[in-house]
């Protein structure tokens, strides 16, 4: 079997460069999961991606393993080695994150090896153990499911266009609409003022404003 994956942490989920990235791939030798080939590539822990080449070759033929997963933990952190000076600095943290990406590479590999086979006997409606698809998968791959832009427009239909500060930084004194009001087409704006509820984004602990109220 062969497995790939990537892995990627940045300050923020969208929109902001990664600290640290890798892309992992493993092959195992047929019906078995000794290593017959490894890949490890890093980006960000140097000027460009790096690759764990002594790492991946001395666990050619090691077992897919904690006693693996110690190993390859010491070789990498021996391999990748980040000065003081790296791109970002947050050294601690990017080692960190080298070794525990590794890490999440080893349990979704161990996981998909582990892999229970459906038995014969199992009932057709019972989906524990079975590749279930999408409810709308084929439409997707075939191109027939219909997207939102796909629907002609109707008449009296709305769009949205988001409008922005023509200044980076500032506080907001007033928002003046009259005049945008006035342009053909325009229905209406909608500011802070209009959204008494929650005005935040939250993707972690730290929320997002979504309506300037005070400053941009």
């Amino acid at each position: 079997g062969e497995y790939v994956s990537a892995f990627r942490q940045a300050p923020r989920r969208e929109n902001a460069l990664p600290i640290i990235s890798a892309g992992m791939r493993v092959l195992f030798e047929e019906g078995t999961d000794k290593i017959k080939d490894l890949s490890i590539f890093y980006g960000g822990a140097a000027s460009t991606t790096i690759c764990a080449k002594q790492t991946c070759q001395t666990l050619i033929g090691r077992y897919w393993n904690e006693q693996m997963l110690d190993e390859a933990s010491r070789l990498i952190l021996n391999e990748i080695t980040l000065p003081d000076s790296v791109w970002g600095g947050k050294v601690e943290y990017k080692k960190t994150l080298i070794v525990s990406f590794f890490y999440r590479f080893f349990l979704e590999v161990l996981q998909s090896l582990k892999t229970m086979d459906v038995a014969l006997s199992q009932s057709p409606q019972d989906p524990v153990g079975r590749p279930i698809m999408h409810q709308s998968g084929i439409k997707h791959a075939t191109g027939e499911a219909v997207y939102i832009d796909d629907i002609p427009s109707v008449d009296g239909e709305l769009f949205l266009a988001v409008v922005t500060s023509s200044r980076a930084h500032a506080k907001i004194v007033t928002v003046e609409t009259s005049e945008a009001l006035k342009v053909p087409g325009v229905f209406d704006i909608i500011t802070a003022n209009d959204v008494p509820a929650t005005n935040e984004f939250h993707y972690s602990d730290d929320p997002e404003i979504i309506f300037a109220r005070d400053k941009v």
